[in-house]
């Protein structure tokens, strides 16, 4: 029975994607907490209108973000697309912070959602193809 990673290596990898799944959520409360400030900031100028199409900018780059991700990870391998992933949805939150505009706003919201997008698929790649192997104990079935 081979296996490359002892089990702490095995929990810690599934904490990471843990962690970067969790980002997931985590941008969407960000975002629903901060939605009232900018209907409220005079500047922008938004409507609920404009604002519910920010949002959407990031679940519209989310699910191309997957599909992409999913095809390339097959290519270049889990790992390499999980790392890219975050730092793609990190550099997307980085400019969503100091986007001047509203329209930036919305662009930045879509190239973070791609990043996102691949963390989710990358990272379910990754944890099941490092997973420890399960035999028929663990599975309680008997031969």
């Amino acid at each position: 029975m081979h296996n490359r990673f002892r089990l702490p290596t095995y929990l810690g990898i599934a904490l990471l994607a843990f962690l970067a799944v969790a980002a997931d959520g985590y941008d969407l409360a960000v975002f629903g907490a901060a939605t009232p400030k900018l209907l409220h900031y005079a500047d922008w100028g938004l409507t609920t209108a404009r604002v519910g199409v920010i949002a959407s900018a990031a679940i519209l780059g989310m699910a191309i973000g997957s599909v992409v991700t999913g095809v390339l990870a097959d290519r270049y391998g889990a790992r390499r697309l999980f790392l890219l992933s975050i730092t793609w949805f990190s550099v997307g939150m980085i400019l969503c912070a100091v986007a001047p505009t509203a329209a930036l706003l919305g662009i930045a919201r879509f190239a973070a959602g791609l990043g996102l997008g691949g963390v989710v698929p990358t990272a379910v790649a990754l944890a099941m193809s490092l997973n420890p192997p399960m035999n028929s104990v663990y599975l309680g079935v008997s031969k």
